[in-house]
């Protein structure tokens, strides 16, 4: 089983993340939101976008019935200047999605 934990954020937190897991849209994630999905065995991607940001690419591999948690956030701050200038840079990698160690259900 896999788990997608959303930080909650002032940040952007009127903003919804779509999910894309194995490059294919999966699911949307509101602010402060746990998702879990089961998945098949072998190698896997995860990323998350937003309007303006995205997440880099993690690859991981699922090899047995095995639990995988992730957690993703903002990398910026809610400082007014620091979003003005992110915005222009669309398509940013301005969202952290990391793994988040052994999580049990």
């Amino acid at each position: 089983m896999v788990k997608l934990k959303r930080k909650s954020s002032v940040t952007d937190n009127g903003c919804p993340y779509k999910v894309y897991v194995d490059n294919k849209f999966f699911c949307k994630i509101e602010d402060n939101q746990e998702i879990g999905f089961e998945i098949g065995k072998g190698k896997h991607t995860l990323q998350v976008k937003s309007p303006y940001f995205r997440s880099d690419i993690i690859e991981f591999d699922v090899d047995t019935d095995e639990f995988l948690s992730f957690i993703c956030y903002p990398k910026y701050t809610n400082s007014k200047i620091t979003k003005t200038v992110i915005k222009l840079l669309s398509n940013s990698v301005g969202i952290a999605l990391e793994k988040n160690g052994d999580y049990y259900f």
